[in-house]
C-alpha cells in the first residue's frame, strides 16, 4: 500500500471536491512528472490511471474504521508528502462522524501550503459535521454540534471553498430550526 501511495503521489491526484460527492475520476496533475515520455503512451497512461483508481478505492476502507484510527490519520495530516496529507483528510471524511476528534487538526490543515490539501480538509470538515448533525437526537447534541459548526464556519470564512461553506451554513440553519421547534 505504501508503495502504491508513493508512486501515485508522484504522478497524479484527483479533483478533491469530488471526494465529498463520491466521484472517483482521477486526473493527471501537474507535478513535474508529466514531462516524462510516458505521457504520450496510451498503455502507460492507462496503467497509471488504474493505480490511481485503485488507490482512490482503498480510501473507502476507512469507512469501516472507528475512532481508534483517528490519531494515526491526524498524524499523517503533517506528512511531508501532499498526497499523503490529502488522502489522510479524505480518509477522515470517509469515516464521517466517527472522525469528530480530528476537527481541530483539520481546521489547522486549512492553512496547508497546498490548495489540494486545504480543499480536502475543508470537504472533510463539512462531511464530518454533517454526519454529526445527522446522528443528533437531542437538543443538547444539537447545541454541541451547533458550536462545532460555528467553529468550522469561522475557520472556513477566509477560504474560497464554497461547497463546504454552504454545507455548514445549511447545517446551522437546520439546527436553528430544529432547536426552535418544541420538543415532543
Amino acid at each position: 500500500m505504501q508503495y502504491l501511495l508513493q508512486r501515485a503521489s508522484r504522478i497524479l491526484t484527483w479533483p478533491l471536491a469530488g471526494l465529498a460527492l463520491g466521484i472517483s475520476l482521477p486526473i493527471l496533475a501537474t507535478t513535474g512528472a508529466l514531462a516524462g515520455e510516458w505521457c504520450a503512451d496510451e498503455v502507460e497512461v492507462r496503467a497509471r490511471l488504474e493505480i490511481a483508481i485503485e488507490n482512490f478505492r482503498q480510501i473507502r476502507v476507512f469507512e469501516q474504521c472507528d475512532r481508534t484510527a483517528v490519531p494515526a490519520l491526524v498524524a499523517t495530516l503533517n506528512d511531508e508528502d501532499l498526497a499523503v496529507r490529502s488522502i489522510a483528510a479524505a480518509a477522515l471524511a470517509n469515516m464521517g462522524a466517527a472522525a469528530k476528534d480530528a476537527i481541530p487538526a483539520l481546521i489547522a490543515t486549512l492553512n496547508d501550503n497546498h490548495s489540494f490539501v486545504r480543499l480536502t480538509a475543508a470537504n472533510a470538515l463539512g462531511i464530518i459535521v454533517m454526519g454529526l448533525y445527522d446522528a443528533a437526537d437531542t437538543s443538547e447534541q444539537l447545541e454541541t454540534i451547533q458550536a462545532v459548526a460555528l467553529t468550522v464556519q469561522q475557520a472556513l470564512h477566509n477560504t474560497d471553498f464554497e461547497i463546504p461553506k454552504q454545507q455548514i451554513d445549511k447545517i446551522l440553519r437546520d439546527i436553528a430550526a430544529r432547536l426552535m421547534k418544541p420538543q415532543k
